[in-house]
């Protein structure tokens, strides 16, 4: 996100890394083992921004043809995946998160100093 250039991300722009972590936990997209995919990155972005994702968007020809090259293109998105899924509607409890493995790596690497810490004491 801090690559991406304005409106989408925040390239060029000073935000706290607590500010962008809770926008990032807002997008709600999916970790698929160490990757993140760029439909689900700029579908979640896109709508947080227009805020219309309803039954008239998914059935739009546009969206229909975007959604049949996208399988093609990301297979491991899997078949049934939705503008839903896409935007992070889904709630995923079970599922990685972008946010979940922040918070992990986060934890790991404090925990990490702290053991050096006492090892050292």
């Amino acid at each position: 996100m801090l690559k991406l250039p304005p409106p989408l991300g925040y390239e060029g722009i000073r935000i706290e890394s607590a500010k962008l972590n809770k926008i990032i936990f807002c997008l709600n997209i999916r970790d698929h083992k160490g990757k993140v995919y760029f439909p689900e990155v700029m579908w979640a972005i896109f709508h947080s921004i227009i805020g219309n994702n309803d039954e008239r968007v998914h059935k739009c020809e546009q969206v229909a043809n975007i959604m049949k090259e996208l399988k093609k293109k990301y297979p491991d998105l899997g078949k049934s995946v939705t503008p839903d899924c896409l935007c992070g509607n889904k709630f995923y409890k079970n599922e990685l998160t972008v946010t979940k493995y922040l918070c992990a790596m986060h934890i790991y690497h404090h925990w990490k100093k702290y053991k050096n810490y006492k090892l050292k004491t």
